[in-house]
């Protein structure tokens, strides 16, 4: 896993909104199969991502395979990935198809 390179994120965070959430959302993450578990720099950095954004936190474990290929890769490639994805949405037949790629 490449998540050694989120593990470089320029700091320091802010405090988490919601410690709380951030806790459960990576203990959620962790269950199952495959279960992922973020040590270091990388948990600090999704504490404070799921702490204050209940939307990502949702969105990860809504979609963990999304959140594990973005670890797998180096940030600048996840953004590249992450942008195409957004801009394939152009595409989609109607709205509902669009928001389903978003």
């Amino acid at each position: 896993m490449r998540a050694s390179d989120f593990q470089n994120a320029p700091g320091p965070f802010p405090q988490p909104f919601d410690p709380a959430r951030a806790t459960r959302t990576l203990d959620d993450l962790a269950q199952g199969e495959g279960g992922f578990v973020p040590q270091g720099r990388l948990a600090d950095l999704l504490t404070v991502t799921f702490g204050n954004s209940p939307y990502l936190a949702r969105a990860a474990l809504r979609d963990r395979a999304s959140l594990r290929a973005m670890l797998e890769s180096d940030p600048h490639t996840a953004l590249d990935r992450i942008e195409a994805e957004t801009l394939g949405a152009a595409d989609a037949a109607d709205m509902a198809a669009a928001m389903a790629i978003l």
